[in-house]
């Protein structure tokens, strides 16, 4: 098991499962980072949790990135998993309707 820590994400790999865990917003400039950090074990074809229960804040760009992350990985065979979202977050994702085509 290995662990990473760059800036406040923590990076958690076991088996073929890569846990992100995200803290405080997910707007256009931290989503653009965290997709930079996440594409990496996405192309290595390895499954990607992204552990949401601190995130307090997500905006259009965010959202818009975890789209691109999930498309990026059902090409690559593999999938992007939403984990503990908290309600701030759940209802974003709900009102854009994501809840139907993300994996929580």
């Amino acid at each position: 098991m290995l662990f990473y820590l760059i800036m406040t994400i923590k990076i958690e790999e076991k088996d073929n499962i890569s846990t992100v865990y995200l803290e405080e917003k997910l707007d256009k400039n931290e989503s653009e980072k965290i997709k930079e950090l996440i594409f990496p074990f996405v192309e290595a074809e390895k499954e990607v949790h992204l552990n949401l229960e601190k995130v307090q804040y997500i905006d259009s760009s965010g959202i818009a990135n975890l789209i691109e992350m999930h498309q990026f990985a059902l090409k690559k065979n593999t999938k992007i998993v939403l984990k503990k979202i908290n309600k701030i977050v759940s209802a974003e994702i709900n009102k854009c309707k994501l809840d139907e085509i993300l994996y929580f």
